[in-house]
């Protein structure tokens, strides 16, 4: 039975794996979902069929195709030679549960009643279900296969039922006859047991899983046509196999073209055959007509009536049945089996009984031997001693003779001893062996009665004539394992024999040693008799051996001090060299980091440094400030303090857990820390602290040594309030500064202004003894002015923060940067006071730079405290995205609010005299406010100063740009950090810092200390601010010293005319409209007075033009960390899923228009399908779609609602949450010039998420998808409706696009791309400033590069880009500008690096190609993308198209065939590499093309001087990664050689790794020094270089260095060698390839001929030179230069 196979699980012995993917179960075939997906049921296959009906082939075919299989499963056996293919675990579950029920896999009666109500079923359901969610993790898909699921299946489906997995069953049905005649073989079975154990498992599987979803399948038809079972399967289950493909097919023919089925018979005669059960006969009947027509329920009342029958037929004949003569008819061949592998497993236990004897006696011979050789040596050194002796111990004969006599007789009744205990044990061994003897007798006797066993059963079940035949055979089966055990019998008395052969050598050898310890002795006796040595003499010796012990034990404790002195050498050497490696660890880690680590703040970079040495083990620095409390007050970076002076003064290196205080993404304080020295202060006045008190700490700021009115107002109000206040003022004048005459405040510090105002907070805790017994520490500055009878207000918050949950309180949250609670006023209560809160505020480092200190320590103070388990709080929480002090000021101070942030004026956003404010504030508080602006303006040296604010004609002016810049761009966010910061600030400044420019990135609001700064850009890039003080001001100051004003604007907002059509405009309440108006203005100003612009889309850079400035397109784009992600989750959708979810991502309550060019269209979308759901991410309001709103409240099928809603999210948590859409739109009012003018931004977001489009037909989005290639495009309602139908019905095409728009938008949307474009346009713009040589395109003037070369990356050596170089270098030298454009998303710095290491080349004009190509004159594609591509830029000069190879060969046919194919259609003009690919296009597209020929490198391709030099017979261009290389066919033809010459010497090279192909080989490497590669060609007998798309250079240059070429036949392969025989071609086939390897490795002379006609044909190939002129004349250019 099949209980006895061998286990085997995925891990036990790969060596038995033969072919991958054959024998062990594919256990993962999917990728793991987005945890933000909707939940999908997994669902789970049970294959339900009788032993031997080909369960076990079904569910290996369906483990290739895709389910999921665990590890352990039950492995090959008798009678299943390729696998059971069956779960461990289920199949233990189920002989539990069958044991538990009195039952076994052999038992044919039903399950009885009792057992089904008791207890014990519900528990063993448990068991079950652990077993089932064990399977539903492996995948969405997985597959339970085990015979003994017919009789528990009911158990399974509750199972599968409570873990929620969607069951589908397989009832797999095979010709009884057959199983019967199979098990009868394994188990020696009768046939007509076999029958009722067929019935018992068919009905009881077809009875307990009715009325689940399942279909009935034949073995027969399996084995005969098993694509045919799978699509009954597919439609049946309503599953899809996700790895159904063209390489599982092949090895699923492979699996069941083995000789699985052993015993055939035909169905019908089953059916016809009368000696058959008539319940038999008609269950087969009916399960034939199932498989062949479906399932027919009307067949179920027969199968019903055959049950009970048969249910009922088994209490009459179980008794019979089961009795003992029953059971020598219908069960005697399975107990005569077990009896006889018990019987045998018993006489091999006796066997290893034995060997263990034999393997002891062999030990204790081995043990004699060594004795033996111990008493030889001791006889060889007393003769040595003797001989030495014989001259000093004559004198003294007497008394040593009588001292060795007793001696003698000691030693020789020692050996007697010694013999005698050798004589025991032989016995003992002799008494062993002949025990072992007398078992095995025993075994042959019970063997004998086993043989009486036998002989008796075959005389029980002769009395068939029938069967006469079969008990024959079984007769001699089991002669011949009795002959076998006999023979082992045999054996192993011989073992015994020998071993007792051994022990008499081995007894006889121990006496001739007696015999000759006995001469010895007798020897040393006769010399000791002439010793005549004295007493005296004697005596002396000793004295002289005492002398020699002293000495011995002086140099023993010399050793031992010497080797002290090693160990601890030793030691020393050992911690220098863990230091060693450790440090190298250090490094190798420092230096793995991505390309953008370098933009990244110092600050930021350190913290990231101690997380990796952290995560490695390497290196814990809060531990190791812990343990150094020194290095901590020191406050020194505790990693150099290591490195520096902790490794030398032998300090611990810590790697246990951080556990003191950390960030909140787990980075510690000190990794921020920039500044060590604290700031000097003063105390002006001081009062104790108190407890139940409440304190403000309130920072000022002043630089000449006074406040202004404004700020002792704020602290006057604060006082009113009921706060005692400690007033830390920050100056920049310490010792100047004029003492503070004010009441208000209780306590009064000055201190330098280091660290801004956390710095003085933290400066305030460390000084102040005595905060934390107070009630409250409120913490606040000067950026918040109180509005008039604040005081009131400000108390009543001061009792809302008492009685507010939290510890820590904060005023609002703001969702920019990063979601976090705004730190301008926040309370500590008393948890916090006692708690970490002063210590989180102590950890706070000393910031220089204020940008720093916001992203590193404000925007995570809350995070921090929430993490030191202290609860969080705020009072006005307005779930907004935007800073709320700031863009909803007006709503907190309408909620009770008190404050108005400064920040609104003195960032320009609203002016001092602003109806609002002054409405809010009244005629005096904003009086005090201008006064402290102006103030504040003055003391930062930022008074008018009379710059000329007029706008200057820089065209005109062609100004040189100032010497002496300090930083390459500058960019100022006047958004001061919206929505639209990442993508037109930081995403472009990182990438021009990836290019190798210096760059900065500030807020507006940080003008007035920046422009304390001596800044001095190539370029400030002010995107989106407003045109008013100090912007107009910092614009006049950074002109004055030569930068370039460049305006960046990303929506069409400075054109007043559009303000009807901006949806968001009609939606702002009426005092809001000024405000709108007067920044569209200032954005108009700016525009009009930067230098140049740059914009977003096509449409927007035709609509700034209008305005008179020089304007370029600089694109929105996708970060690294957003393309890391996506390729991270590694998420691939497949076929179209139930529910199906349509998602919208509105963002604002902007796009209410927007939306409702497409709900019409959806709504009657949903109407149609069911399963449609609509997704709305965003602020969005649907009462202006009732249907959809209602939907909210309906759900399909009782899983989701039609309509689910969420608000607004962050940024990233948006972009992931696509992938739980299915498709998603991008709706806008197409002919709305606001609309028109909007960017791509949701298109490649969506495109990143790999989810079909939706988007209206505006500008941008047509030239974004490539005119609807990528995506749908729809204007009206019915083409919506029409793109809603087409990707539901067909959603596999959808997908195809969406991956294609994935490609498109990971590359021309990445953050590179839209770099260079920056790039391009600031050089431009420069270079028309300072004069360059010009080209007209418009308005705008663009430096003169002539030619432009569009290729692929560089990702190693390649003969192609070789060859582009090549003609590069000769355009170069025919005077042309030459700059090369590739398609990559990496630095052009990393891609130089690439060039010059691959291919030594160095001072290449290298961008990353962005598509701006206006400037040139010409354009080379070089590889059908490139081609293809540039068909859609408009683009009136030269187009050459340099082709290679022919491309579409390098595809299978589908749509990149295609397309390659189109590439040579378009109007370029083709210049081809050599006459075959020129005659592949004119013999396959009647194009015509001029050829240029194959050249060479003669200096470095050249024979060698000696034909005994080749060390190699064959020498193969191997490269996996290109199938077109056709690398498979060469190693068959490889493996079919070294069959006949196995000693052939094969090298492969072109990659640095390859697989195990089955033979050996040498891995000669990639080669990027052309000298090394020559050099390995003159080592060749033979070259193969297989190249049927266009013939390889690498074969020329083997011909020119003496190697024999073996290549591909294909058509006009005539054209390439100039139609000489000196290359071999081959057919393709395997054996073809073998028989011209074997015909010139053992015909030199026939080598030799090839070679001399060879080489004359490659010498007079052009030099390499050539090939760049060839090109200048083919391509028409020589005669036109630079002149």
């Amino acid at each position: 039975m099949k209980e006895a196979a061998g286990l085997c699980t995925a891990t036990l012995d790969n060596s038995a794996v033969d072919t991958l993917g054959d024998s062990m179960p594919e256990t993962a075939p999917f990728a793991s979902a987005p945890n933000n997906r909707f939940s999908v049921k997994s669902n789970g296959i049970l294959v339900l069929g009788m032993h031997r009906s080909g369960t076990s082939a079904m569910t290996r075919v369906l483990n290739l195709l895709g389910c999921a299989l665990p590890a352990e499963i039950v492995g090959p056996g008798d009678g299943n030679e390729l696998g059971h293919w069956e779960s461990l675990s289920a199949v233990a579950v189920n002989d539990e549960i069958l044991a538990s029920a009195g039952s076994s896999w052999e038992d044919w009666g039903p399950l009885n009643a009792d057992w089904r109500e008791s207890g014990l079923r519900t528990v063993l359901v448990q068991q079950v279900v652990g077993v089932v969610a064990e399977h539903a993790a492996l995948g969405p898909l997985f597959v339970v296969k085990d015979p003994r699921l017919c009789r528990v299946a009911d158990l399974w489906l509750d199972a599968m039922d409570d873990v929620g997995v969607e069951p589908h069953i397989i009832l797999m049905i095979r010709n009884p006859t057959e199983v019967s005649a199979s098990l009868e073989n394994r188990d020696l079975m009768v046939a007509g047991y076999g029958h009722l154990l067929w019935l018992r498992h068919a009905l009881d599987s077809e009875y307990l899983s009715r009325g689940r979803r399942r279909v009935v399948c034949r073995y027969d038809q399996l084995m005969r046509d098993w694509h045919g079972v799978i699509d009954h399967v597919k439609a049946g289950l309503d599953v899809v196999l996700p790895r159904n493909s063209p390489a599982v097919h092949a090895k699923i023919e492979k699996f069941l073209s083995a000789p699985q089925r052993h015993h055939k018979t035909d169905t019908a005669d089953v059916v016809r055959n009368t000696a058959l059960s008539e319940w038999l006969r008609r269950s087969f009947a009916i399960f034939l007509k199932w498989s062949e027509n479906g399932e027919d329920k009307s067949d179920h009342a027969e199968l019903d009536t055959i049950r009970n029958e048969f249910n009922r037929s088994y209490s009459t004949f179980a008794r019979l049945l089961l009795s003992t003569e029953a059971a020598g008819d219908a069960g005697s061949g399975s107990v005569l089996k077990r009896q006889l592998n018990e019987r045998q497993a018993e006489a091999e236990r006796a066997a290893e009984a034995a060997q263990v004897t034999v393997q002891a006696a062999a030990e204790e011979r081995a043990s004699l031997a060594v004795r033996e050789a111990e008493l030889l040596a001791r006889i060889d050194a007393d003769h040595a001693m003797a001989q030495e002796l014989r001259s000093e111990i004559e004198r003294l004969r007497a008394e040593t003779e009588r001292l060795n006599a007793r001696t003698s007789e000691a030693e020789l009744t020692r050996i007697q001893s010694a013999l005698q205990e050798q004589e025991r044990q032989n016995a003992e061994m002799n008494g062993r062996a002949a025990a072992v003897e007398n078992t095995l007798v025993q075994r042959q006797e019970e063997l004998a009665q086993l043989w009486e066993q036998l002989r008796a059963a075959e005389r029980a079940s002769g009395a068939s004539q029938a069967h006469a035949e079969q008990d024959r055979q079984r007769r001699i089966e089991a002669e011949q394992r009795l002959d076998a055990l006999v023979s082992e019998i045999a054996e192993l008395r011989y073992a015994l024999a020998a071993q007792e052969r051994a022990i008499e050598t081995a007894t006889s050898a121990q006496r001739a040693a007696e015999r000759e310890i006995k001469a010895g002795n007798d020897e040393r006796r006769t010399l000791l008799t002439r010793i005549d040595r004295s007493e005296t003499s004697a005596r002396t010796a000793d004295l002289a051996r005492v002398a020699t012990e002293e000495k011995l034990a002086a140099s023993t404790n010399e050793i031992a001090q010497l080797a002290a002195r090693i160990a601890d050498q030793e030691r020393h050497i050992a911690l220098s060299e863990g230091n060693s490696e450790w440090l190298r660890n250090v490094v190798h880690l420092s230096s793995r980091f991505p390309k953008w680590w370098a933009v990244m703040p110092s600050a930021w970079r350190r913290v990231s440094e101690y997380k990796r040495f952290h995560r490695a083990g390497l290196f814990d620095a809060a531990v190791y400030l812990q343990n150094n409390p020194d290095v901590a007050q020191a406050r020194m970076d505790p990693l150099r303090h290591y490195l520096t002076h902790g490794m030398s003064e032998g300090r611990p290196r810590p790697t246990e857990k951080n556990i003191l205080p950390s960030a909140s993404d787990g980075e510690p304080f000190f990794a921020v820390e920039p500044q060590s020295r604290l700031a000097e202060y003063r105390v002006e006045r001081t009062a104790s602290i108190e407890s139940g008190q409440h304190w403000l700490v309130f920072v000022a700021y002043s630089a000449d040594g006074a406040l202004s009115r404004c700020q002792q107002y704020q602290i006057a109000t604060f006082a009113d309030a009921g706060y005692k206040v400690a007033l830390i003022v920050n100056t920049d004048r310490l010792h100047d500064f004029i003492p503070i005459d004010s009441k208000a405040a209780d306590i009064v510090i000055i201190r330098e202004n280091i660290g801004y105002d956390f710095g003085a907070w933290r400066h305030a805790v460390e000084v102040l003894g005595g905060l934390s017994a107070a009630e409250s520490v409120s913490f606040t500055n000067d950026s918040i002015l109180p509005v008039p009878e604040a005081a009131a207000a400000i108390s009543k918050i001061r009792n809302r923060v008492e009685i507010a949950v939290g510890d820590v309180v904060f005023l609002t949250r703001n969702m920019e940067v990063r979601p976090h609670c705004q730190s301008y006023f926040f309370t500590l209560k008393r948890r916090a006071l006692i708690g970490a809160g002063l210590r989180i505020i102590e950890a706070t480092p000393y910031h220089r730079n204020k940008d720093r200190l916001i992203h590193e320590v404000e925007v995570h103070l809350s995070d921090r405290m929430a993490e030191a388990a202290l609860e969080v709080d705020t009072l006005f929480d307005l779930n907004v995205m935007k800073n709320p002090t700031i863009h909803h000021w007006q709503e907190l101070l309408d909620r009770g609010f008190p404050f108005v942030k400064i920040q609104l004026v003195t960032a320009g956003i609203l002016s001092a005299d602003d109806k609002k404010l002054v409405k809010r504030l009244g005629p005096s508080l904003v009086k005090i406010l201008r006064e402290h602006v102006a103030f504040r303006s003055k003391n930062n040296g930022m008074a008018q100063s009379g710059l000329n604010n007029t706008k200057r004609n820089l065209l005109a002016a062609k100004r040189p740009l100032n010497a002496s810049t300090n930083l390459d761009a500058l960019f100022i966010d006047g958004t001061n950090g919206t929505s639209s910061t990442p993508y037109r600030v930081f995403r472009i400044a990182n990438g021009l810092a990836d290019e190798g420019w210096k760059v900065r990135c500030v807020k507006g609001e940080d003008l007035l200390s920046l422009m304390q700064e001596d800044l001095r850009p190539r370029f400030a890039v002010f995107h989106r601010a407003p045109y008013w003080s100090p912007f107009t001001d910092f614009v006049d100051q950074l002109r004055a010293r030569g930068a370039i004003i460049v305006y960046d604007i990303d929506d069409l907002v400075f054109d007043e005319s559009v303000i009807p059509y901006i949806d968001g405009y009609r939606m702002l309440p009426k005092n809001a409209k000024q405000g709108f108006l007067d920044g569209l203005r200032a954005y108009r100003s700016f525009i009009q007075n930067a230098d140049m612009c740059t914009s977003t889309t096509n449409f927007l850079v035709d609509e700034i033009r209008k305005l008179g400035a020089p304007t370029y397109r600089v694109r929105n784009a996708i970060s690294i960390e957003n393309i890391t992600t996506f390729e991270d989750i590694g998420y691939h959708r497949k076929g179209r899923p139930s529910p199906f979810v349509v998602g919208y991502y509105s963002g604002t309550k902007t796009h209410q228009a927007d939306f409702a060019v497409a709900a019409p269209a959806l709504i009657q979308f949903m109407h149609e399908n069911p399963d449609v759901v609509f997704r709305i991410v965003g602020d969005f309001d649907l009462n202006d779609w009732p249907e959809l709103a209602n939907w909210q409240h309906i759900h399909r099928a009782g899983d989701m609602p039609r309509t689910i809603r969420v608000g607004l999210m962050p940024h990233d948590a948006m972009i992931r949450d696509q992938f739980s859409c299915d498709l998603i739109i991008a709706p806008l009012e197409v002919g709305n010039p606001f609309c028109e003018a909007k960017s791509e931004l949701k298109f490649f977001e969506a495109s990143l998420a790999q989810a079909p489009v939706i988007a209206s037909n505006t500008r941008t989005f047509a030239e974004a998808s490539d005119f609807g290639r990528l995506t749908e495009l729809a204007v009206t309602t019915q083409d919506w409706l029409n793109a809603f139908r087409t990707i539901y019905e067909n959603y596999n095409v959808a997908l195809n696009r969406a991956r294609f728009a994935y490609d498109h938008v990971r590359f021309s949307y990445s953050q590179r791309f839209a770099a260079n474009e920056a790039l391009d346009a600031y050089e431009s713009f420069e270079a028309k400033l300072s004069g360059s040589s010009l080209i007209k395109t418009g308005e705008d003037a663009v430096a003169l590069t002539d030619i432009a070369v569009i290729l692929p990356d560089v990702s190693g050596p390649s003969g192609g880009h070789r060859k582009i170089f090549t003609v590069c270098s000769a355009l170069n030298n025919a005077g042309y500008s030459v700059k090369l454009y590739f398609y990559s998303v990496r630095s052009t710095k990393v891609i130089k690096r690439d060039i010059e290491k691959y291919f030594g080349i160095m001072n290449l004009q290298v961008a990353c190609f962005s598509g701006d190509i206006d400037r040139h004159k010409v354009v080379i594609c070089t590889q059908w993308k490139t081609a293809y591509d540039f068909r859609n830029f408009d683009f009136s000069g030269k187009v050459i198209y340099f082709v290679q190879d022919f491309e579409p060969m390098f595809h299978e046919v589908g749509s990149n065939y295609m397309r390659a194919l189109v590439s040579y259609r378009l109007d370029y003009q083709i210049i081809c590499y050599g006459k075959w690919v020129s005659a592949q296009l004119a013999d396959s597209l009647k194009i015509s093309t001029t050829a240029i020929p194959f050249t060479l490198d003669h200096c470095n391709y050249h024979p060698s001087n000696s034909e005994g030099d080749r060390d190699i017979d064959i020498l193969v261009f191997a490269r996996p990664s290109q199938d077109r290389r056709c690398l498979d066919l060469i190693v068959e033809g490889l493996v079919a050689l070294k069959q006949q010459m196995p000693d052939v010497r094969i090298g492969f090279f072109g990659e640095d790794e390859y697989p195990d192909y089955g033979f050996a080989f040498v891995n000669l490497g990639s080669f990027s020094d052309l000298s090394q590669l020559a050099a390995l060609y003159r080592r060749a007998k033979v070259g193969i270089c297989y190249s049927p798309t266009n013939p390889s250079q690498l074969g020329y240059e083997m011909i020119a260095c003496g190697a024999c070429l073996i290549d591909v036949q294909v058509k006009f392969a005539e054209l390439n060698f100039g139609g000489d025989d000196f290359v071999s071609y081959c057919d393709g086939t395997p054996e073809g390839m073998r028989d011209t390897c074997i015909a010139l490795l053992t015909n030199p002379e026939e080598r030799a001929r090839r070679q001399s006609l060879g080489y004359s044909f490659v010498k007079a190939m052009p030099d390499d030179e050539e090939l760049g002129r060839a090109f200048v004349v083919a391509a028409g250019l020589a005669s036109t230069s630079k002149d």
